[in-house]
């Protein structure tokens, strides 16, 4: 990959760890719901 793509890569998993991290609480809540 080129470094823009590594970059952006590492963007992704950041805010998608963000995001997890945001909704951690509400889907920890409802897993047994939605399992």
């Amino acid at each position: 990959m080129s470094q823009p793509d590594v970059e952006r890569f590492y963007e992704i998993a950041r805010n998608s760890e963000e995001l997890q991290a945001m909704l951690g609480a509400a889907e920890d809540r409802d897993s047994f719901v939605e399992t």
